[in-house]
């Protein structure tokens, strides 16, 4: 009984030693020298020099392998590399949701109304279709913020890999 609880002690103490590594991609400014770290994990979109585009969970292999989704490539294949940052989504996922809701007032203001005749149901359409309008440029622009993200390009920024002991 002893032995058996050594050995899952011991098993457990391997386990978290070797999950326990945080291994990180290390971008350095090449002017400024500022640092950017990207750990394991973290979901970013790639473009090889070869214009292959890949996009996904960043997993390390060694001091110059990367893997996303099952593909793996060295450092010196990628030309750029681009993150979503917290405030594109916050940002990006409230401008989009100002914007739904005008397109939802313009709607309400013409189905409200239509039922009046006359100069009322002519206001509510002079009045609705813009809002609609803004609305749509609006949902679009956060739609835009959503998708952008920090880049970082290999003309401007050096790749390395850093390995965390626990």
């Amino acid at each position: 009984m002893k032995s058996i609880i050594v050995l899952l002690a011991m098993n457990f103490m391997m386990m978290s030693t070797v999950l326990g590594q945080k291994s990180e991609l290390i971008l350095t400014n090449k002017k400024t020298h500022q640092i950017k770290t990207l750990k394991q994990g973290k979901r970013i979109k790639i473009l090889k020099t070869n214009g292959e585009k890949i996009k996904g969970k960043l997993i390390i292999i060694n001091d110059s392998l990367v893997s996303i989704n099952e593909t793996t490539f060295s450092l010196s294949e990628i030309e750029k590399i681009r993150i979503k940052t917290l405030f594109s989504k916050i940002a990006g996922g409230t401008v989009t949701a100002g914007g739904t809701g005008f397109m939802t007032l313009g709607s309400l203001l013409i189905a409200q109304t239509s039922p009046m005749g006359g100069y009322g149901s002519f206001f509510g359409v002079a009045l609705g279709i813009p809002t609609i309008s803004v609305g749509i440029l609006i949902a679009g622009a956060g739609i835009a913020i959503l998708a952008s993200g920090k880049n970082f390009k290999k003309a401007k920024w050096d790749y390395n890999i850093r390995f965390n002991e626990p």
